[in-house]
């Protein structure tokens, strides 16, 4: 069975895990270890210890050093680690707990986290080729990897300064607020982007337009969850090589059961269970949905901050107006970039139900006007914002679909 889905989903889920960059940092300080030990020893005749950090010491000595950089480094790599965990505890009681993975992924406590490990690891095996003598021993003092050592030591107190600066930004609720409202545009580019190496079809000619639901096949998974990753490009290409039409029934995000067919296959010849299980291998479904493939979700953090903002517990309406504020931006974005380029519609024998600018709005405003008509100063901002997005609309339709966002809002608040 082919895994084109699942090793999209694997890389994406090693690139955004917590744990992928601090092991990159300490693989490459194994390997800058072994280089500097090696050249200790190739070079341990020719090396005048007359520079600074070169200068001459005894292998006591450089034990000692290497040992209390090795023991308070990694002392800080723990309290590192455990302010990390507080901001994203945090974060995710007061803001949701759909942002832990928004946290976890968050590039400056991985880099911190991995520079500390990897300076740790890196003066722990320079350790072991310092050799104080006697008993035949020759003594032996690596100076160059005592210097590289002090060297990572000292950078790694700029880092620990640039964490400390870095750990309230990312429990900054404005920050959080901004970096969701622009992860959501770039979604939205994503989605609708036009690459020139592709010939975009848009589901032309060649799609049977007396294709029939009866008399295709349904394709199931065998596993249920989200749908995290889509290869449209390997469907295009199985349906392409097999004569078929494929519908896309299901999305990233969605939630599959077993019973859910997530396409539909028409063919000529009978459909194989190899070729059944390459069209499946073009889903990977995974325990929770995520932002890959899937700016829906993106929307839905910003709304489920605006229900956390407006509870009784909190009532923080500066909190939702940011919010409203990012989603406008979004929905703006969404206007200008909205194209038949989809790229989960632009292929001859793959097509799905293209996701236009009403079921973008309104899968917003349906959860979020609940929340948004309990507050008085929220409902008039929104109000304001969304009478502000109609006047750039040109297009009739999508003016409507404001207007009705805009009657709706205006009745849940009279009812309140």
């Amino acid at each position: 069975m082919e895994l084109s889905a699942k090793l999209l989903q694997l890389y994406r889920h090693l690139w955004t895990s917590y744990w992928c960059i601090p092991v990159a940092f300490l693989l490459l300080s194994i390997a800058l270890a072994a280089t500097t030990t090696g050249i200790d020893h190739v070079f341990k005749d020719s090396i005048e210890p007359g520079f600074y950090y070169l200068r001459a010491v005894e292998p006591e000595t450089a034990r000692v050093i290497l040992s209390m950089i090795a023991g308070s480094i990694i002392g800080v790599a723990g309290v590192v680690f455990s302010i990390t965990m507080v901001a994203v505890s945090f974060a995710s009681g007061n803001f949701g707990p759909r942002l832990i993975g928004n946290m976890m992924r968050d590039r400056g406590s991985q880099v911190s986290l991995g520079c500390f490990i990897g300076t740790f690891a890196f003066s722990l095996i320079a350790l072991r080729f310092v050799r104080v003598g006697g008993d035949g021993v020759a003594a032996f003092t690596p100076y160059v990897s005592v210097a590289t050592s002090m060297g990572l030591a000292l950078a790694c107190m700029g880092v620990l300064i640039y964490f400390i600066h870095h750990v309230p930004e990312t429990i900054n609720i404005e920050l959080i607020v901004a970096k969701l409202g622009r992860s959501l545009k770039s979604g939205i580019e994503t989605r609708f982007r036009a690459d020139e190496d592709v010939e975009t079809t848009h589901v032309g000619g060649d799609w049977r337009d007396d294709a029939d639901r009866k008399d295709a096949t349904e394709i199931v998974l065998a596993a249920e969850g989200y749908i995290q990753a889509l290869d449209v490009d390997k469907l295009d290409e199985i349906a392409s090589a097999n004569r078929f039409y494929i519908e896309i029934l299901r999305r990233p995000g969605a939630f599959v059961t077993i019973c859910d067919p997530v396409c539909a296959v028409w063919h000529e010849e009978e459909l194989s269970a190899e070729t059944c299980g390459r069209i499946q291998a073009c889903f990977a479904t995974g325990a929770s949905p995520t932002v890959n493939q899937n700016i829906e979700f993106v929307a839905d953090q910003l709304v489920e901050i605006i229900a956390r903002a407006l509870s009784p517990g909190v009532n923080d309406p500066f909190t939702a107006i940011a919010c409203i504020n990012w989603l406008k931006a979004g929905i703006l974005h969404f206007a200008a970039h909205e194209t038949e380029h989809d790229t989960f519609n632009r292929h001859q024998r793959v097509k799905s139900k293209a996701y236009l600018f009403d079921d973008f709005v309104t899968a917003i405003f349906e959860n979020a006007i609940p929340y948004i008509a309990s507050n008085r100063q929220v409902t008039r901002h929104t109000l304001d914002c969304l009478s502000e997005i109609s006047e750039h609309l040109t297009n009739g339709k999508r003016r409507d679909v404001i207007e009705k966002t805009i009657n709706d809002l205006e009745q849940a608040a009279e009812d309140r």
